[in-house]
């Protein structure tokens, strides 16, 4: 909520958009990004972490220790793989809410 709210004024006081729906769409796609940013990394290697049990392989029990062989065996790029779905549904989620708080 912080970067939707800082991206908000700098939008509004730096005149690109004044007060509206406009203004609250950008806001809430830059509050996303952001999210998306902060989150893909840790949701990827969770999810890779979930879905090796049971599997044939090799069961890592360290959060950490999966983030370095991820990041070691393939390339960094990796753990965002799931960046665009993640930050369109941050940014409709984020717009949703606060649509609902508006009224």
């Amino acid at each position: 909520m912080a970067s939707y709210d800082h991206t908000k004024h700098l939008l509004m006081n730096y005149g690109i958009f004044e007060e509206g729906f406009v203004v609250h769409v950008a806001a809430s796609f830059v509050a996303g990004f952001c999210c998306a940013v902060c989150s893909a990394p840790v949701d990827n290697i969770k999810t890779r972490l979930m879905n090796q049990i049971g599997g044939n392989t090799t069961h890592h029990i360290l959060f950490f220790s999966v983030s370095l062989t991820e990041i070691y065996d393939s390339e960094f790029t990796a753990v965002y793989e799931s960046f665009f779905p993640l930050m369109s549904m941050e940014s409709i989620t984020t717009e949703y809410i606060l649509f609902l708080k508006m009224q």
